[in-house]
């Protein structure tokens, strides 16, 4: 469990927004981002980072059998979550199938 005083103070959280997009059509219509995160996991979890069109990087990220499918999504979409936010100035879509790893994030409240 993580301590309290790692997260920021309520009034200093970024809001984040998270839409359910269920085709190919409404994924077009919403990413108009500076970057594009997608990920995807199951037992090697993997994330491309896409600037309009052209992909810019791929990370693949490596888990002991006991990790579950949650925890394999949630740690490489915060890692590049904490890039993303280095740099408030961008724009950024995280673009993932694992609901409850996208509900985390926006909520972390929700977790304790």
């Amino acid at each position: 469990m993580s301590s309290a005083l790692r997260f920021p103070h309520p009034a200093e959280r970024i809001d984040l927004e998270l839409e359910y997009l269920m085709d190919q059509e409404q994924l077009m219509a919403n990413n108009d981002h500076d970057f594009n995160i997608f990920t995807d996991s199951s037992k090697i979890a993997a994330l491309s980072i896409w600037s309009g069109t052209v992909k810019t990087k791929i990370l693949k990220f490596a888990f002991p059998s006991y990790c579950t499918v949650y925890q394999e999504e949630l740690l490489p979409i915060c890692c590049r979550g904490q890039t993303a936010t280095d740099n408030l100035t961008r724009s950024v879509g995280i673009y993932s199938d694992y609901l409850s790893a996208l509900k985390t994030i926006i909520n972390p409240d929700a977790t304790k």
